[in-house]
């Protein structure tokens, strides 16, 4: 119940921005219940958006390892790259993703993104319809990234 609570405070504090509250939140959380793979997500999350991405992309590992089979847990793990403009690292662990679930449509939607990071804008189109349903939320990070006003349909 106590590592609940934590976890529910850390997702509390961390869209607040509090992200050094949410961070040790989350850390309390974790020494109660070490194997709340949704905790070492959320905590990943929260490290990226403190920039701190190695312990960001540990943490996601850590996931990981618990749920090898979770397609979720490398397709996070490509959005906290694709955000630190690691598009490489991003295609990779979405390709995993799309490995272990090819209707993953987040996966195939990033990584018709980073098509569209790196350039690549015909196939980054093509991917994106191919997805069916695109996050929104993913296309305003790249058109903020590029500058954009809104994002790009």
């Amino acid at each position: 119940m106590r590592a609940s609570r934590c976890f529910v405070q850390g997702q509390r504090l961390a869209a607040n921005g509090q992200l050094d509250e949410a961070l040790n939140a989350f850390e309390q959380a974790l020494a109660w219940r070490p194997q709340m793979t949704g905790v070492h997500l959320h905590y990943a999350l929260a490290l990226s958006d403190a920039d701190r991405l190695d312990e960001a992309v540990s943490a996601m590992h850590k996931a990981m390892a618990i749920e090898p089979l979770n397609a979720v847990l490398p397709m996070f793990l490509g959005l906290i790259l694709f955000d630190h403009a690691d598009y490489p690292g991003a295609q990779s662990w979405c390709e995993q993703a799309l490995i272990l679930d090819p209707q993953q449509l987040r996966a195939q939607a990033l990584l018709a993104l980073v098509d569209l990071a790196e350039g690549r804008v015909a196939r980054g189109y093509e991917q994106l319809q191919q997805s069916q349903s695109p996050s929104l939320s993913m296309l305003e990070r790249l058109a903020f990234k590029c500058g954009m006003r809104q994002p790009p349909l």
